[in-house]
């Protein structure tokens, strides 16, 4: 058995909590038992064996009698229910609450009035073989006081680690500066803070929770200016108490100039070419576009075209092969970060949307035949994860279809030619 209580006292507090009894004994003297105490009384909620609200109440001091009592509520919950606990006085009687978090379903137990002579009482509660976890308990005053919060009590472990050495570097796009120092990786509750001085104002906490000897600042689009980043150690939430040692500053800022905006790109595909075109961007006197395709991937991305106006058309394209496009403003002195990356297909069209790869609906193949058969037939079977009409096609030609409900399963068996088949599924 084991108890948890707060220090006596007469006054009308309150005290509430989250409560999740994860075990407990089989007799009615097992469980949790959350109210009031004194050295002569109790005044409870008990949840004997995890399972069973009761009030539960002293009917006479130790050695006079029955010392405990049942009544009121007799209820039934889950054991390793999740329940929220407000023990209070409300019109001079105990009144313990609990709230099924699942459910949201409520009930109170009330055991009692308090007796006039008693000294004053302890609020918390007693477990009896139980394995019990408690979380968010608050105790307050009667005018609201926070006596105890136990989300804002607690005792770091570890150190504060040690920065030195601290130097940026500024991404030739102008996105982000990273932010380097010397130093041990923090251990338990040690953490790095970096905080940062732009053009010689004051100095703003970017990270309080940083593990590593590095951090990235993204820059917000056309910032610009001088930058003076420091960093020092934190042993525990600063807000709860936590300790800092010294900063280690920059020995000099690094500058970044304003880059010109990053263009806004909308594309469409034709049936032999691909328009793009985006916002004029201000300073800009010529844009630059970028490009690959599908088979290039990324690797081959290369400058296609320089233009002094917004819009361009690219007919150099293969239809049903998608392309990408970036885009960069460009002045005699400045520049902008690439834009974000649009693609479209050139194509004669297309019933529905053209998609490829996670946009596609998912075709999950539970059951094929080997590459090479002997029997002049293929067996294919799978699940479709979209509505819609599943068709087969043996070199080209429809061989089997089947209209299919997302969830829904395909087992097709196609007649092949002897020799190479080209054998497509198409949703």
């Amino acid at each position: 058995m084991g108890y948890y209580v707060f220090p006596m006292t007469t006054d009308n507090n309150k005290l509430e909590f989250d409560i999740v009894i994860k075990a407990s004994g089989s007799t009615n003297g097992d469980g949790a038992f959350i109210g009031l105490f004194n050295n002569s009384y109790m005044y409870t909620l008990g949840i004997r064996k995890g399972t069973n609200p009761r009030a539960i109440y002293s009917k006479a001091t130790e050695g006079n009698g029955d010392f405990a009592g049942a009544g009121g509520i007799n209820n039934t919950i889950t054991i390793g229910e999740p329940l929220h606990i407000v023990v209070e006085q409300v019109g001079g009687k105990p009144t313990i609450t609990y709230t099924r978090l699942n459910t949201g379903e409520q009930a109170s137990a009330v055991p009692s009035v308090l007796a006039s002579d008693e000294e004053g009482y302890y609020y918390g509660l007693i477990v009896s073989d139980a394995t019990v976890v408690i979380s968010n308990m608050v105790y307050t005053s009667a005018d609201g006081t926070v006596l105890y919060d136990q989300n804002s009590c607690y005792y770091p472990s570890g150190a504060a680690p040690v920065a030195s050495n601290v130097a940026a570097t500024a991404a030739s796009t102008r996105e982000y500066i990273d932010v380097t120092w010397d130093g041990s990786i923090p251990e338990k509750d040690g953490k790095y803070v970096v905080e940062m001085q732009k053009d010689g104002g004051n100095w703003v906490e970017l990270a309080s929770n940083v593990t590593t000897l590095t951090y990235r600042y993204v820059l917000p689009e056309g910032d610009g200016g001088s930058y003076l980043f420091r960093v020092c150690g934190q042993l525990g939430n600063k807000s709860l108490g936590g300790t800092r040692n010294d900063y280690a500053v920059m020995s000099a800022p690094v500058s970044v100039v304003a880059a010109l905006a990053k263009p806004v790109v909308t594309i469409s595909g034709n049936s032999a070419d691909i328009t793009l075109s985006w916002n004029t961007v201000v300073g800009a006197e010529s844009y630059e576009i970028y490009r690959y395709s599908y088979d290039e991937t990324v690797k081959g991305k290369a400058l296609l075209a320089t233009v002094t106006t917004a819009s361009y058309t690219d007919t150099q394209v293969t239809a049903e092969v998608p392309y990408y496009y970036e885009v960069k403003a460009v002045s005699s002195s400045n520049y902008s970060p690439l834009s974000e990356t649009v693609w479209a297909v050139a194509t004669a069209g297309h019933t529905g949307a053209y998609v490829y790869e996670d946009e596609a609906t998912e075709i999950f193949i539970t059951k094929k035949s080997y590459d090479t058969v002997f029997s002049g037939r293929a067996v294919l079977e799978g699940i479709v994860y979209g509505d819609g009409t599943l068709k087969a096609e043996v070199n080209g030609k429809e061989a089997a279809s089947k209209n299919i409900s997302s969830g829904g399963s395909f087992a097709f068996e196609l007649a092949l030619e002897q020799g190479r088949n080209d054998v497509n599924l198409l949703f």
